[in-house]
């Protein structure tokens, strides 16, 4: 049982997960599903990314994810336990987006924006592995809410590059990718309540 933060080391990074006192207690039957939130850094003109504020606000365990690829690959490998959880929800924040966006498919492709260390991939992300992963979060209930919108399309770059290598890693846990907005088209107070929506329809 975990009642505090751990404090796990990716790369080079000493990153702090939060780990709400009453996370893991539950019980072993017929228990809520377990779930571990990731939100982005800043990068670009994002200067204050809402889905880091959103990750460590929403009561969960939650992830803090630098916008580099090696970031993303070194917490799939050694930052999400997954004994400990049965799902996976990495949010990323998407400045064309009005409303916040289940993604239902990852693509097998990486654009030509470089992370914000200077990496480029700019091509497939495996060659050997499938044009596209649907995510396995999801349930037709969480489109209920009117801040929610299904998108089919997670881009090119670090957001839908998260989704595909967690959906190829861990193939037997619920994997979904939430893009927001950004806090000028929709509150972060709003995004909040709804995320907290969304993750009790998540956890039932």
């Amino acid at each position: 049982m975990v009642d505090a933060a751990d404090l796990k080391s990716v790369g080079r990074k000493a990153v702090r997960v939060r780990v709400p006192p009453r996370a893991h207690r539950l019980c072993p039957h017929n228990r809520a599903m377990r779930v571990m939130v990731t939100g982005f850094g800043p990068f670009g003109r994002i200067r204050k990314n809402p889905s880091m504020t959103l990750a460590r606000g929403c009561g969960r365990p939650h992830f803090l994810l630098d916008v580099t690829f090696d970031a993303v690959e070194a917490f799939l490998k050694d930052g999400f336990d997954s004994a400990s959880y049965d799902a996976l929800l990495l949010i990323g924040v998407a400045d064309s987006r009005r409303k916040m966006s289940l993604e239902r498919v990852a693509k097998n492709l990486s654009g030509s924006t470089k992370d914000v260390s200077g990496q480029l991939l700019n091509g497939p992300i495996d060659k050997n592995g499938p044009t596209t992963l649907p995510s396995s979060l999801w349930t037709p209930e969480c489109v209920e809410h009117p801040d929610f919108a299904w998108s089919d399309d997670a881009g090119d770059y670090l957001c839908n590059y998260a989704l595909y290598r967690a959906l190829q890693r861990f193939p037997d846990h619920r994997v979904g990718f939430l893009h927001v907005p950004t806090r000028q088209k929709l509150s972060l107070r709003r995004q909040a309540e709804s995320l907290g929506w969304l993750l009790n329809v998540l956890e039932r």
